[in-house]
C-alpha cells in the first residue's frame, strides 16, 4: 500500500497536535548516561508497570543491530527498521492511534534481545490504551513505517522531523598524531565543541545511543542528549560529540582546533615513588670542564629510618664515554649540604673526588661504569601523581578548584605546560583523589586533580624528576596514592 499524501499529512498533524499534551525533555539536559560500559538490555525487558502482564498472551519481539544506509541501527530480527517519535515522552504511553497507527504500526509485544547481541540501550514495554503491549527502547514507544517494504529500508527517517531511527554507536580509543583520541567503531575521530552548543556546517552531530565498541570498557561516562529537533546526540563525559566532514579516513584529526572544536584526547596517570626533598647531590666528573668523557647518573633513591632519623641512599654510576681508558677523575660536588657519607669515591680535601686508588691499576675502559653511592639526611620518598611516561605532574596554588587555569601567558605555559586531555588511571586502578578535566581559555581540555589543573615542569627531563616541587612557594607535586 502506498500512502496517499493526504493520509500521510493527516497522520503527521495528528502526532504534532497530540504532542502538545506531553512535555519533552530540554535539549540541553542529558537524557541517558552510563559509566564505563554502556548498559545494554540483558535478560527480561522492563515495563512501565514494573511487572510483565502474565494474564495477557503478548507476543515476543526480538531486536538486534543491523547495518543500514544510515549506519548501524536498531531493528527487529527480520531487519525491519523501528522508529521513535520525538514528540512522545519517554516512559509514557503512546499517543499514536487510529490513522497515525495505520501509517506507523506499533511494534506489539514484549521485547527480547537476539542471542549474542549487546544493545547500546535498554528495551522495555508500555501498555497502550487498548491494553496491548508495545515495545519501547530507552523508554520511547517503537513503531514500524508502512512504506518500509524490504529489510534495511529507512524511508521513515526524519519525515517532517517527526520520526527517527535509533542509531547504535560504538565508542573506543585509537592512536593518532595527537595521541590517543576517542573514535567511533569505524575509527573516525570524534570532537567536542568548546564553545558550548556552537555549531558549524563542517561538524555533524554523532546521533544515537552509545556503547563501548566490541565490548570495550571505557573509563568515562557515555550518554546522550535530546537536540532541538528531537534527535539523540551521543555524549562522552558530558560533552556532545561531533564528526568532522574533512576527516576522510579513520584516524584523521583534521578537525582539531577548527572553529573551537577539538578531538577528545585520552591521557593516563599513575603514581610513582620519588624523592621530593631536593637533597640529591650533583657530581661534576670533570670539575665543570666544558668537555668531559665521563658522565654520572643516579637512581631515585631509597629512603629508610636509622636511629629515628630519615635517610636516603642513592646508587650512582660514572660511565666512560670517551675513546681511551680513564685512570683518574677530578670530580667536584654541588648541593651537598645534607651529605652524610660517600662510598666508592676518595677525597683528600673534601672538595675534589677521585676513583679509589686501585683504579690506577684498573682503568675505567670505554663504555664501562664505576659504581658509587652516597647517603643524605631527609629526602623521604613520596608517592606522587605522574603521567603514563612517569613524568611528574604539578598543581599551581594561584589556581582555584573547578576554575580555568591562570597559567596562560606564554612565559608561564612554556615553563609549566598544561597536561591536556581527559585523564584516566593506568589499569583502571583507584586513587585517593578525583580526576577530571576543564576547559582552558583556548578551548582545550586540561586534566585536573580534585578540581585543580595539572601541569608539567619543563626542567624535568626524565621520569622521577620532581624539580618543580616548591618552586616559588606556589608549585607542588600531587601527593597521590593507590587505594
Amino acid at each position: 500500500m502506498i500512502i496517499s499524501k493526504y493520509l500521510y499529512l493527516f497522520g503527521i498533524l495528528f502526532i504534532l497536535s497530540t504532542s502538545l499534551l506531553v512535555s519533552g525533555q530540554s535539549s540541553s539536559e542529558p537524557l541517558g548516561t552510563t559509566t564505563g560500559e554502556a548498559q545494554g538490555s540483558s535478560g527480561e525487558a522492563q515495563g512501565s508497570s514494573g511487572e510483565l502482564f502474565e494474564s495477557y498472551a503478548a507476543p515476543r519481539v526480538i531486536f538486534t543491530q543491523s547495518d543500514s544506509p544510515l549506519g548501524k541501527i536498531l531493528t527487529d530480527i527480520s531487519r525491519r527498521t523501528v522508529y521513535y517519535f520525538p514528540q512522545e515522552k519517554p516512559f509514557q504511553p503512546s499517543i499514536c492511534y487510529d490513522t497515525c497507527a495505520q501509517i506507523w504500526p506499533p511494534v506489539y509485544g514484549v521485547p527480547e534481545v537476539a542471542q549474542g547481541v549487546d544493545l547500546a540501550g535498554t528495551l522495555g514495554y508500555s501498555i497502550r490504551n487498548d491494553g496491548t503491549i508495545q515495545s519501547t527502547y530507552e523508554g520511547y514507544p517503537l513503531y514500524y513505517f508502512v512504506d518500509d517494504k524490504i529489510p534495511g529500508q529507512v524511508k521513515g527517517e526524519g519525515l517532517e522531523n517527526t520520526s527517527y531511527v535509533f542509531h547504535e554507536v560504538g565508542l573506543t580509543f585509537r592512536s593518532t598524531n595527537l595521541g590517543i583520541v576517542l573514535v567511533d567503531d569505524s575509527g573516525m575521530t570524534l570532537y567536542y565543541g568548546s564553545r558550548g552548543n556552537f555549531n558549524s556546517d563542517l561538524f555533524t552531530p554523532v546521533l544515537g545511543i552509545p556503547q563501548g565498541a566490541n565490548g570495550v570498557v571505557l573509563p568515562g561516562t557515555m550518554g546522550y542528549r535530546r537536540m532541538d529537533n528531537g534527535q539523540l546526540q551521543v555524549m562522552y563525559n558530558g560533552w556532545p560529540l561531533y564528526r568532522y566532514k574533512g576527516d576522510l579516513a579513520p584516524g584523521q584529526t583534521n578537525g582539531n582546533n577548527v572553529y573551537g572544536f577539538f578531538a577528545l584526547k585520552q591521557v593516563q596517570v599513575d603514581t610513582r615513588m620519588v624523592n621530593t626533598g631536593n637533597t640529591q647531590v650533583t657530581l661534576l666528573p670533570c670539575g665543570g670542564a666544558q668537555t668531559c668523557s665521563l658522565s654520572n647518573t643516579c637512581d631515585n633513591g631509597t629512603s629508610y629510618t636509622q636511629n629515628g632519623k630519615q635517610l636516603t641512599k642513592y646508587n650512582c654510576v660514572i660511565v666512560n664515554n670517551g675513546p681511551i681508558p680513564v685512570y683518574h677523575m677530578n670530580g667536584t660536588l654541588a648541593n651537598f649540604q645534607n651529605l652524610l657519607s660517600i662510598n666508592g669515591l676518595a677525597t683528600k680535601d673534601g672538595v675534589h673526588f677521585d676513583f679509589y686508588p686501585d683504579r690506577s691499576n684498573s682503568p675505567l675502559l670505554t663504555g664501562y661504569g664505576h659504581p658509587w653511592n652516597y647517603v643524605v639526611s631527609g629526602g623521604k620518598a613520596t608517592s606522587i601523581l605522574v603521567d603514563a611516561r612517569g613524568m611528574t605532574l604539578y598543581t599551581f596554588k594561584n589556581d582555584r578548584p573547578n576554575q580555568a587555569s591562570t597559567c596562560t601567558s606564554p612565559q608561564c605555559s612554556s615553563l609549566w605546560p598544561p597536561f591536556l586531555g581527559m585523564p584516566s588511571v593506568v589499569n583502571h586502578q583507584q586513587l585517593n583523589g578525583n580526576l577530571g578535566s576543564q576547559i582552558r581559555l583556548d578551548g582545550q581540555l586540561q586534566a585536573t586533580w580534585n578540581g585543580m589543573p595539572l601541569y608539567f615542569y619543563t626542567p624535568d627531563t626524565k621520569p622521577g624528576d620532581a624539580k618543580g616541587d616548591g618552586v616559588g612557594g606556589v608549585w607542588d607535586v600531587v601527593k597521590a596514592m593507590k587505594i
